[in-house]
């Protein structure tokens, strides 16, 4: 429901950021865990150093890894396997949300004819889909926000024990190419 004291703009901006909430927090919980359950396996599973040698010498040894998670560099730490594990993939999954939210928040409206009743007024049509875009990127940095709280949190945990520094690193390179496919969405 939407506020009638509400500038354009304002409104359009709720607009963007009501219509891509529920899937942007349930993306920022699902990355969350996702990253968590990995650092958990990692450290309740490769205990010691000589483990943790042998996964990575492993690792090193099956180039065809190297597609779906990139090069295993400081696997040794639970941190550096949380980025290994999780990071491409991720970027992945977001950005083909990322992409696929913008494009239907955006076309969806002009589909359905909103966006005409909209343009009828003092904005335009890219006004209008500027100030719906900045409702979304609301929505993501709720999402990153959410991601990086529940990955610091699973940091703070001794065996996993990963810098808070690193856990928001983590968000960020896995939520910054949903931005640019965001982006990608908004110009096609």
């Amino acid at each position: 429901k939407m506020r009638s004291n509400l500038s354009p703009a304002a409104a359009l901006r709720r607009f963007g950021f009501l219509q891509t909430r529920k899937g942007a927090i349930i993306l920022g919980i699902s990355v969350g865990l996702f990253v968590t359950m990995q650092g958990f396996g990692y450290a309740a599973t490769f205990t010691d150093e000589k483990s943790r040698a042998d996964l990575a010498a492993s690792l090193t040894g099956a180039p065809a890894l190297g597609i779906l998670y990139g090069e295993p560099k400081e696997i040794l730490t639970t941190s550096g396997y949380m980025v290994y594990r999780t990071v491409a993939i991720l970027a992945l999954i977001t950005s083909l949300w990322g992409l696929t939210t913008a494009t239907k928040l955006l076309r969806g409206q002009e589909e359905d004819g909103r966006t005409e009743a909209i343009v009828t007024g003092s904005t335009t049509a890219r006004q209008a889909s500027w100030h719906m875009f900045l409702g979304y990127i609301g929505s993501m940095i709720v999402s990153f926000v959410i991601a990086a709280l529940v990955i610091i949190g699973c940091g703070r945990i001794p065996e996993v024990n990963a810098p808070v520094l690193t856990c928001i690193l983590i968000a960020a390179a896995i939520y910054l190419p949903s931005f640019f496919f965001a982006s990608l969405g908004v110009f096609t």
